[in-house]
């Protein structure tokens, strides 16, 4: 069975840094990577409306434009 190593990334530096190390852990395990991102707006009984909309525009464009491609 082949090993596979799952990073987890937020696309920030610190999470940049951690793929790298990832990646040549892997290749000395001879292991496959699986990188993922996920991300759940927050949403609040406590905010506006108007506030959970913004945090979900603020993700979706956040997705569109595109993150750093390892």
């Amino acid at each position: 069975m082949r090993r596979t190593l799952l990073v987890p990334t937020d696309f920030s530096n610190n999470a940049f840094v951690a793929t790298t190390y990832t990646l040549g852990l892997a290749k000395l395990l001879n292991a496959d990577v699986h990188i993922i991102h996920a991300y759940r707006p927050l949403y609040s009984v406590f905010q506006r409306q108007l506030a959970n909309e913004t945090e979900a525009q603020r993700a979706g464009s956040k997705r569109k434009s595109g993150g750093r491609i390892f």
